[in-house]
């Protein structure tokens, strides 16, 4: 829980970063002649390409070439999706178990009692076939394909440019802080706290680290929706349009690969 915890607070910090950088005006139009480095040029710029083809294929429309370009690259990543949720779901029937051992090793902090609830939490891992890391590798895989997608609709040209292919049913995909911004705004962040509800396991109450993770959890429940508005409403409206998409997808995921009831305890 701490290290997933960690990674959500490090993908909040990342979004965060790259919304200042946007909202600061430095945003340059990605082309293959003004793409740099590696990233650009291996992650972003196929991207902007991808949307690119889907745009002229559907008749010149942004708005539907970003919708379709990000069913695509969810459902491509789908098999890790799923991957960590049968690893969140796997832990989650474990839990008791890993609740009486802290509990037999409650109050001793000597080294050996320490190593030794290590030792036998491996062993436990080892019995039910669980890979602790299992749950945050898939996280970790995903995390460069969304920031560089998240870049690659931020940076098109047609958004940055302004130019009149931005328009989606009376929408312009390229503004700022106008009325459809605040609608996307609001549909984000109700459906990041949907979503969120979804995806956060019960936990066990009763020992003060898990009555601890439960608060935060609760915490980032609130925050990540009020962050998703603040973003979407000072972003170009392109990339309200790419969240709501997403939210909407990673929901249907959450409720295909719904995480098992925890069963009683081994």
């Amino acid at each position: 829980m701490k290290r997933k915890l960690s990674l959500l607070a490090s993908v909040s910090f990342s979004m965060m970063f790259l919304a200042g950088c946007a909202a600061a005006g430095t945003r340059v139009a990605l082309t293959p002649e003004t793409a740099s480095g590696f990233w650009e040029r291996i992650f972003v710029l196929p991207l902007i390409q991808f949307i690119e083809w889907l745009y002229n294929f559907l008749g010149h429309n942004l708005g539907f070439a970003i919708i379709l370009a990000t069913l695509i690259v969810r459902v491509v990543l789908m098999p890790l999706f799923a991957a960590s949720q049968k690893s969140a779901a796997s832990m989650q029937l474990v839990q008791p178990e890993i609740e009486r051992l802290k509990k037999k090793y409650e109050g001793k902090k000597d080294p050996e009692s320490q190593q030794k609830m290590q030792m036998e939490t491996m062993e436990l891992y080892k019995k039910h076939k669980i890979n602790p890391m299992a749950g945050c590798l898939p996280l970790l895989l995903q995390m460069p394909i969304f920031m560089a997608f998240f870049q690659a609709i931020n940076r098109h040209p047609l958004i940055v440019d302004m130019e009149q292919g931005a328009n989606f049913f009376g929408m312009d995909l390229s503004a700022t802080m106008s009325v459809p911004n605040y609608v996307l705004g609001v549909l984000v962040a109700l459906l990041t706290f949907l979503s969120q509800r979804l995806m956060t396991p019960k936990q066990t109450p009763g020992s003060q680290s898990n009555k601890t993770a439960n608060t935060t959890m609760k915490v980032m429940n609130y925050y990540m929706p009020f962050m998703m508005f603040s973003m979407v409403i000072g972003m170009p409206a392109a990339m309200g349009l790419y969240f709501l998409t997403g939210n909407i997808v990673q929901m249907v995921q959450s409720l295909v690969f719904k995480r098992p009831a925890a069963g009683p305890t081994i």
